[in-house]
């Protein structure tokens, strides 16, 4: 089997899960970075923009570059990504990605959404979602549409609790964190690669 720079990215992803279920918050800024970082390991001549240079009124999180040829230090964006929090966005975020493809020619689309397990709502606009790309990857074919879902814990399983003030009466909280992930590549209306990881309810 031939491992494409995609599969690889949705493999080395899976490692930034650690970091994120050590983090609280939304975290977008830190999915960013892991991004970028899983992208810059997978080559030592990859490069990314954050943000990407804007395209007509969309601003991406994330443009991927690598070089054009071996033999020359040129490089060109192959793909883009978007990450988002928001339910609500998801959608609206696949139009972004949608003009990076046009204007740059791109060989691949990220979307990261981060999925509240306890949410039925969250469950089923993903679904939804995964059948918006696939429907949008028979429109825009040979583009590798990467979906990647954040899974974020229900309440009251983070076994580490947090106090903002020095006061043993003060409040205590606990927070929702991410405990896995999942990636989905898409092309040409397929499923070509599904890959899960989880770090566990720690």
């Amino acid at each position: 089997m031939i491992f494409t720079s995609e599969d690889r990215l949705v493999d080395e992803a899976h490692k930034m899960l650690g970091v994120l279920s050590r983090t609280r918050g939304k975290a977008h800024d830190v999915v960013v970075g892991e991004w970028v970082r899983c992208w810059i390991k997978l080559d030592r001549y990859h490069l990314a923009f954050n943000p990407a240079p804007v395209v007509g009124s969309h601003t991406a999180d994330i443009l991927f570059l690598e070089p054009e040829c071996d033999d020359m230090p040129i490089l060109r964006p192959v793909g883009v990504a978007e990450i988002e929090n928001s339910r609500d966005k998801w959608f609206e975020k696949l139009e972004s990605l949608i003009e990076y493809i046009k204007e740059y020619q791109l060989r691949f689309a990220l979307l990261c959404v981060r999925v509240y397990q306890n949410s039925r709502y969250d469950v089923k606009s993903f679904d939804q979602l995964k059948e918006k790309v696939i429907s949008l990857s028979k429109d825009i074919p040979n583009v590798n549409w990467i979906l990647y879902r954040l899974d974020e814990s229900p309440w009251g399983k983070d076994k580490y609790l947090i106090t903002f003030k020095p006061d043993p009466e003060a409040e205590i909280y606990a927070y929702r964190f991410i405990f896995g992930g999942e990636g989905i590549i898409i092309k040409n209306g397929e499923v070509t690669l599904r890959s899960n990881h989880a770090t566990g309810l720690k």
